[in-house]
């Protein structure tokens, strides 16, 4: 396995939506309720992506040859908005990898900025503790989606 990390291209919006999704569907989805997973399928819709992209939003891919095997949005250049790996790649990196890349362009980019957030679901809130995110707060809810405010200090 051979994980490149990539910004996404505006061609590969719609494989991005596909695997946030897929994901999302087994592992985060069935804990929201039925605006929860509206409220999530509106914002992964491929058009809205696009229309995000174009206006200067980060997206970043992490590609093992010509598979997608992570995908990460970055809203306001700190705050993770989507961070999803492909099932058959959990617990191989690539998450890890994909953040790391992430961070140090942050640190190159914008050294102004020392903290990371991100409203974790209920699921990947190990998955970020993992990654050296705490917790600033506790569970709660917007729009039907259940997360966990976190944060990382740069």
């Amino acid at each position: 396995m051979d994980i490149r990390i990539e910004r996404l291209d505006e061609q590969d919006i719609n494989r991005f939506s596909d695997l946030v999704n897929t994901v999302f569907d087994r592992f985060v989805g069935p804990d929201y309720s039925d605006a929860g997973n509206r409220t999530f399928k509106e914002y992964t819709d491929p058009a809205r992506m696009v229309q995000r992209l174009r206006a200067g939003g980060d997206f970043f891919a992490a590609w093992d040859g010509e598979t997608l095997a992570g995908a990460l949005e970055i809203r306001d250049q700190d705050h993770v908005s989507l961070f999803f790996v492909d099932e058959r790649y959990h617990g191989r990196g690539v998450g890890r990898k994909l953040f790391s890349y992430y961070t140090g362009l942050l640190r190159r980019e914008h050294p102004g900025i020392r903290q990371v957030t991100v409203n974790s679901s209920l699921y990947a809130e190990p998955v970020y503790a993992a990654l050296g995110f705490e917790k600033t707060g506790e569970a709660m809810e917007r729009d039907g989606i259940r997360f966990i405010p976190m944060e990382y200090n740069l």
